[in-house]
């Protein structure tokens, strides 16, 4: 079976998700008229942690994430 890079990048996102709630709690989201977001802090570390989680996926599993369809 071959990875998909849409289903990649959902599990990257839902990890880094869970790794920024549990780092700033209640204080994760923000409700804005358009809808719920990241506050500012959460929103920076979930791009770091994005990347972290990221690269360590792809080197454990031998993927590499330009070759993904």
């Amino acid at each position: 079976m071959k990875a998909n890079k849409s289903d990649f990048m959902e599990l990257v996102s839902e990890l880094s998700t869970l790794i920024v709630v549990q780092r700033f709690g209640e204080d994760t989201f923000v409700d804005t008229d358009c809808g719920t977001r990241f506050g500012d802090e959460p929103q920076d570390y979930f791009n770091e942690q994005y990347d972290v989680v990221e690269s360590m996926i792809a080197n454990l599993l031998k993927i590499d994430i330009d070759e993904l369809d």
